[in-house]
């Protein structure tokens, strides 16, 4: 992704043999064809005509900060340490390298300075609930190895009400061209973290500002920690954040990411690309089995020079596979996982018969085929009446607060994890508003391409056998299960 408009990249590429001049124009091609296709070379139009002022208005403000906290995902919240009753709290302190956080998250795809420049920070979330909010950074920022400021942050927690702990990662952590080297929080982030909590009047509640893929499990197991709340990149509207934490809007955001344990990044390298589980045939991150010698070529895992021995002889690492869909080992935090401010129950009241045909899928495989096409038409995979499946499900409210529900849809092929096959997919979700002790009926239903398997030469087959159908996680203690068998013809 993003290769073929790297012009770097490419020349780099181009000047060791990679690549040839034919893969450039081939490549031209189709970005100026996108381009093309999404009107770039056309006279203005009415996109191009929306001024700033409209775009910054104060109706596309509160969109953008809903849309923070309808992201806003809760992942711990023990003994109901949030949502934060501002009633109550006469002062707060937000301790942190990302409490001051704006600018460096805000203008990172958009525009330089969006919004003559107006960026919200988690300060200003916290401030907006108590007016008597304290800032203390206790390290300077999320890579810094400086804990001189852990005793201040620590003091600041032991004379306010309630502590909000703002850490992570930031565009210096990965971006474009830049990975990321480990999962974990730093060091210092963690004796920030680890010295605060224990300081503190109250259990504190933690806020992950992070595009990496973090291990928490510390903080899951840390009774001094009484919430998690993960937002990703709330951008320009970190008070949608704030919005969550004071409990104007109930926590209703689900991860989209798989949280790993942090032992994958010593397992598996950077270099290697599979989805799917199993050896890797690139060495191991950490080096372990790598025999050290006095030869001149050093491992690709890094180590020196006249450390080890060529790579011949370094341990191979494993690919636990990617992905909810491939990943067989233990989540720290599963994707669609999020908790709620209330609780909710599932009950299917309407699903498809046991046995079903495949003939709708066979058909979309030879439209495909006859017409050339790579993949499968998507209008005619996703049509409602070409669903061979089809449910309703009843979501109730059973607390007492007003919230949003996310319902998602897993399916469990045959054989799944085996030989190649995934081992769920998402094929459907719905966000839904439901007040307490009311209930909505959703309607949720796979796609034709979810009855398929992709060879490893790429075709795909209509796929017989036993599937299995979840709604919610099966974490979660409100679940509901339904079955449909396909068969062929």
């Amino acid at each position: 992704s993003g290769i073929a408009l790297d012009v770097n990249t490419m020349r780099s590429a181009l000047q060791v043999g990679m690549i040839n001049e034919t893969d450039i124009e081939l490549a031209l091609q189709h970005l100026f064809s996108v381009r093309m296709r999404l009107g770039h070379f056309d006279p203005p139009g009415p996109l191009q005509s929306i001024a700033p002022s409209v775009i910054c208005s104060a109706e596309h403000a509160v969109i953008a900060r809903n849309g923070a906290a309808q992201g806003t995902t809760l992942l711990k919240n023990q003994g109901k340490a949030l949502p934060l009753n501002s009633a109550t709290l006469n002062s707060v302190a937000v301790i942190g390298p990302n409490g001051d956080l704006s600018k460096a998250i805000a203008g990172y795809y958009g525009a330089g300075r969006p919004c003559n420049g107006t960026y919200s920070t988690m300060v200003d979330a916290v401030q907006q609930y108590v007016q008597n909010t304290t800032f203390v950074k206790g390290v300077p920022g999320v890579a810094s190895t400086d804990t001189s400021g852990v005793a201040d942050a620590s003091a600041a927690a032991k004379v306010h009400d309630a502590t909000v702990l703002v850490v992570g990662t930031d565009l210096g952590t990965a971006h474009e061209g830049h990975d990321a080297t480990n999962l974990t929080l730093s060091p210092a982030q963690m004796q920030l973290i680890t010295a605060v909590a224990t300081a503190a009047r109250q259990p504190v509640v933690v806020v992950i500002m992070s595009a990496v893929p973090l291990d928490v499990g510390a903080l899951l197991s840390n009774p001094k920690v009484g919430a998690i709340v993960w937002v990703g990149q709330p951008s320009v509207q970190c008070l949608g954040v704030g919005d969550v934490l004071f409990g104007r809007y109930a926590a209703a955001g689900r991860m989209v990411t798989t949280l790993y344990p942090v032992e994958v990044q010593h397992q598996l390298s950077i270099f290697d690309m599979n989805m799917r589980p199993g050896p890797s045939t690139f060495p191991r991150p950490d080096g372990r089995g790598c025999k050290p010698g006095n030869k001149s070529v050093p491992c690709s895992n890094g180590t020196a020079v006249g450390m080890c021995t060529p790579d011949v002889d370094c341990a191979m690492g494993t690919n636990p596979g990617r992905t909810h869909r491939f990943f067989n080992g233990s989540a720290v935090i599963p994707f669609g996982f999020g908790l709620s401010y209330t609780t909710f129950t599932y009950n299917i009241v309407a699903a498809p018969a046991a046995t079903l045909s495949l003939a709708p899928v066979q058909a979309l495989l030879a439209d495909s085929e006859a017409n050339k096409h790579s993949f499968p038409s998507l209008f005619a995979s996703q049509a409602p009446a070409a669903a061979p499946a089809k449910y309703l499900v009843n979501v109730s409210n059973t607390g007492s607060i007003d919230s949003d529900d996310v319902v998602l849809g897993f399916i469990f092929p045959p054989n799944a994890g085996v030989d190649g096959m995934p081992l769920q997919s998402l094929f459907g979700f719905e966000r839904v508003f439901i007040k307490a002790n009311e209930t909505v009926t959703v309607s949720l239903y796979p796609d034709l391409t979810q009855f398929m398997r992709v060879n490893r030469d790429g075709t795909r087959v209509a796929m017989p056998g036993e599937y299995r159908v979840h709604f919610g996680l099966r974490e979660s203690a409100s679940l509901g299960t339904g079955r449909g068998r396909p068969t062929e013809g």
